[in-house]
């Protein structure tokens, strides 16, 4: 939620569709931004403040309803074995946050490398 790897999906509409104070026609292409509503203040309590603990309630990082990731709960079990696992193996890693990659793209976003060094 804190920093979604996919930052907008497009969507076709299926009907004619009222969203707020604007129309949405049949066939209209929408573009949705899931990093900026994984961040709405309206729905999470300081956003923008990384909490390991913070409920994941309401997130839509994986998608929502029919269009709900079918890896989704295999890529958060990978991502917490990976983490625990390197912590695990390497307690005293540390990573050089001045080198670390960026993808560069709107759509995706992550880290094409992270520097890491173990201490021994």
């Amino acid at each position: 939620r804190y920093d979604s790897p996919i930052q907008a999906i497009s969507r076709q509409a299926l009907r004619d569709t009222q969203l707020a104070s604007h129309t949405i026609s049949k066939h209209q292409i929408v573009h949705c931004l899931m990093g900026a509503a994984n961040r709405d203040p309206a729905t999470f309590k300081n956003p923008d403040v990384f909490d390991i603990t913070r409920k994941q309630e309401a997130q839509i990082s994986f998608g929502h309803g029919i269009h709900y990731c079918l890896g989704a709960q295999m890529a958060k079990l990978v991502s917490e074995i990976a983490v625990l696992n390197l912590i695990q193996h390497y307690p005293d890693i540390s990573i050089n946050k001045q080198a670390l990659d960026w993808e560069k793209s709107f759509l995706v976003h992550g880290f094409l490398s992270i520097p890491a060094t173990i201490n021994h």
